[in-house]
């Protein structure tokens, strides 16, 4: 059995297992054992603007905020300057929108202060398979990263010097495959953890179901991303399909799959996209 270790700078919070990298959301962590593991491959998968990113930034800016470990954000779908805006908003709980004015120069130096450095976010020119593998390795190798999220999975492959249609292998498809084998072997040599953020295949994604349990019944809808990940989130946001919904502003994250979680379990949030984030509900 592994000891406890604290984060740098004791403040007093409960340690947590070594090799445990924490969601920050007590009642998702305590469903997985204490948090997400260094050595794994996490997906966190939703229907298309559910929030799947969104979570998956939380995660990684917590991590950095909180635990004070390295986080490297690669922003397949997004501009950096989103991403930027998003985090400081999603921590600081100003509105993206007052956020908006900033310089690019004022965006950077926000983040660099707000998670000490230990947050690096980037872009690649194209969405390249070959290239944002290379990114994963590079990273890796620095030696002090202990995080990298990537931000989406359903662009890569996407480039600009492509047009032709479809460009963008399914999730379910062997490219997609091969790219999460080579990311949770990266994952598992390095010792680090790696989230990736995904919409879910047209099959999962059609059905409107008034619970979670659609997603758990579509879960092999998502091929390889169920079958090679470590840990599977799946987000449900009752309030997409029906505005009028009693549970308007909630959201449900299944943990579909988890070393220690054998049987699908699904934990409810308060949902603040406004501000880029999920609360927890708990008083």
């Amino acid at each position: 059995m592994s000891e406890d270790r604290r984060a740098e700078g004791d403040d007093g919070r409960v340690p947590l297992p070594e090799g445990v990298i924490a969601t920050g959301f007590a009642e998702i962590d305590e469903v997985l054992g204490g948090g997400l593991r260094r050595g794994s491959l996490t997906v966190i998968g939703g229907h298309a603007g559910a929030g799947a990113a969104v979570l998956a930034r939380q995660v990684a800016c917590r991590a950095a905020a909180e635990q004070r470990v390295r986080v490297a954000y690669l922003a397949v779908g997004a501009q950096v300057a989103d991403v930027e805006r998003a985090a400081i908003a999603g921590h600081t709980g100003v509105r993206v929108s007052e956020i908006g004015h900033a310089t690019a120069a004022d965006r950077a130096a926000a983040v660099a202060r707000i998670f000490d450095g230990r947050l690096e976010i980037d872009r690649l020119a194209d969405r390249a398979r070959e290239g944002v593998l290379s990114w994963a390795v590079g990273r890796a190798s620095i030696g002090d990263t202990d995080v990298l999220v990537i931000d989406c999975l359903n662009l890569l492959g996407v480039v600009d010097a492509d047009w032709t249609f479809p460009t963008s292998p399914p999730l379910d498809s062997p490219m997609m495959a091969d790219v999460l084998r080579h990311l949770r072997v990266l994952a598992l040599d390095r010792d680090l953890l790696v989230v990736v953020a995904a919409d879910l295949p047209s099959v999962a994604a059609t059905e409107r179901g008034t619970t979670s349990d659609h997603l758990i019944a579509h879960r092999a809808a998502l091929g390889p991303a169920a079958q090679i990940a470590d840990s599977l989130l799946l987000l449900y946001r009752p309030d997409m399909w029906d505005r009028n919904d009693p549970r308007c502003g909630e959201a449900d994250v299944v943990v579909a799959k988890a070393p220690y979680c054998h049987v699908p379990t699904a934990v409810t949030l308060a949902h603040q996209l406004h501000l880029g984030r999920f609360v927890s509900m708990r008083q």
